[in-house]
């Protein structure tokens, strides 16, 4: 299933989960920041038809999405995305940055 399909069905799906504590704030750009208990910091940003997300050592890498990790998916109306789908995306990012930090600390 292509993945604009398979994030559409998803965010069809309310949960209110939000692990991390995540406050969007904002329309048009909706927006999300701040750091990870590591200290990296993160942004997310929803806006025109698209949703970024960075993570960095820095706030403006993060802010520039020129850090080490760093997504896009295009979204129709992202500007206006509600806060439930803008809190499921980050977590889905900062969730899969985490696997990725423990992939990478076991083959070190």
């Amino acid at each position: 299933m292509e993945i604009k399909r398979r994030i559409s069905l998803w965010l069809g799906v309310k949960t209110g989960l939000n692990p991390y504590r995540l406050e969007p704030f904002g329309k048009c750009p909706v927006q999300i920041e701040g750091r990870l208990k590591n200290g990296m910091y993160y942004y997310f940003r929803a806006r025109h038809e698209g949703v970024s997300f960075g993570i960095a050592d820095t706030e403006d890498k993060a802010v520039f999405n020129s850090g080490k990790f760093n997504r896009f998916c295009e979204h129709q109306f992202a500007g206006w995305i509600d806060n439930e789908d803008a809190i499921r995306l980050a977590t889905v990012w900062i969730n899969e940055y985490s696997n990725l930090r423990e992939f990478q600390n076991d083959k070190a």
